[in-house]
């Protein structure tokens, strides 16, 4: 029974889980962190937010012990972002500092209310009470609905979470609430590598063999975009007010195709397929022979050590690295076949062949000596890309 720590569960049954290696300390904040606080403003509120349902009869002293167990189990739960002399760190604490009563509440939705009204209401007042300096990074809030399904949202710092990071947290949620509730022995923890030794690994993932130049290269090359259509409204230079949105549904035929045939056909994965298409489209419309992307990837890169494991690990691991490639603006009206055949491969090729999107991240934000800090990021011509295909 050596290494082994008890808990009571929600009905008073105990249950037995294996202690954890002490995953406490401070650490450097990682590159995409870096990169959020340097868009200045108030990084509070950054957060992302999922909705689950809640089990039948669910008490609420249950609900706690669930996420009091959840907390104990990742560390990125128990985050602090420590601001001192201009600069900032991550400390991650012990479970005993984080107050779980204060981060979960439950909120009653009367009979013929809207539901999706109150979560949204609940959300605003949830991601307002984060406080990543003080270690608050989550907030919970149960809905009670009269005469319907009750829900649970979950709010959580964007340090502390992406969208992998996700399925692991639902994933063990589950898995906690089902012992909890039966008095079952909770399931052993997953273990592998924590957030804070990966970012500290991550500083010596430094490639000093060109890497730089490539970097410099790919930012001194970017061009403005300018707005399309009547720019005789804007009185300055254009801003998110200036911006609209647009959604589009593909059929289930196009979906399958896209997210199985096609990448298949070119051997090559979905993202590569959806860049490739999001470029011929945007270099026929700006008339342009090379378009430039941000880059984002789910970042979990497990090389930068022997024996990394991060697939049960939360936090945020986001890449965000810039991306040129080279098209033709006739192609996306010609569509001749074997053309465009030609550029997807080339496309795929191309990004294949750059240096991965953590050699970015560590020179620009770890080594002052790759010359890519004094180095702006165009504001304007690179293109924030998230298409992560299937999730």
């Amino acid at each position: 029974m050596a290494g082994l720590s008890t808990v009571a569960s929600g009905d008073g049954v105990l249950s037995e889980v294996p202690a954890r290696v002490d995953d406490t300390g401070d650490f450097a904040l990682t590159p995409i962190m870096e990169w959020a606080r340097g868009l200045g403003g108030s990084l509070d509120d950054f957060c992302q937010a999922y909705v689950v349902g809640v089990p039948p009869n669910l008490q609420f002293d249950e609900l706690s012990t669930i996420l009091r167990i959840l907390v104990e189990r990742h560390a990125a739960l128990r985050l602090r972002v420590v601001e001192e002399d201009g600069g900032a760190y991550g400390r991650v604490v012990s479970a005993d500092q984080v107050v779980v009563g204060n981060c979960v509440s439950k909120v009653r939705v009367a009979a013929g209310d809207d539901v999706a009204v109150a979560v949204v209401e609940g959300f605003e007042l949830a991601r307002k009470a984060l406080r990543p300096a003080q270690g608050v990074v989550f907030q919970s809030v149960w809905f009670s609905v009269e005469g319907g399904d009750d829900v649970l949202l979950l709010v959580v710092h964007h340090f502390a979470v992406d969208g992998v990071s996700w399925h692991i947290l639902l994933r063990d949620l589950n898995l906690i609430a089902e012992a909890v509730r039966s008095g079952d022995r909770l399931p052993y923890g997953h273990g592998g590598t924590s957030f804070r030794e990966w970012a500290s690994l991550l500083r010596g993932h430094v490639d000093h063999a060109g890497g730089a130049n490539y970097w410099r290269s790919v930012l001194a090359g970017v061009s403005r975009l300018e707005p399309s259509g009547d720019r005789s409204a804007l009185t300055g230079a254009p801003t998110y007010r200036d911006s609209g949105s647009l959604s589009l549904d593909l059929d289930p035929a196009i979906t399958h195709a896209v997210l199985t045939r096609v990448p298949a056909a070119f051997n090559a994965n979905v993202q590569e397929v959806l860049l490739a298409a999001f470029a011929l489209a945007l270099s026929a419309w700006r008339g342009s022979s090379r378009v430039d992307v941000n880059l984002e990837g789910h970042g979990r890169y497990e090389d930068v050590a022997e024996h990394v494991d991060l697939s049960s690990t939360v936090g945020w691991f986001t890449s965000r690295y810039p991306v040129s490639l080279e098209c033709d603006p006739e192609l996306f009206a010609d569509r001749e076949l074997k053309r465009v055949s030609a550029f997807v491969k080339r496309t795929k090729e191309s990004l294949r062949s750059s240096p991965d999107g953590v050699n970015y991240q560590v020179l620009r934000y770890f080594d002052p000596s790759s010359g890519l800090q004094e180095m702006k990021e165009p504001t304007s011509g690179l293109i924030p890309w998230a298409g992560g295909g299937r999730l």
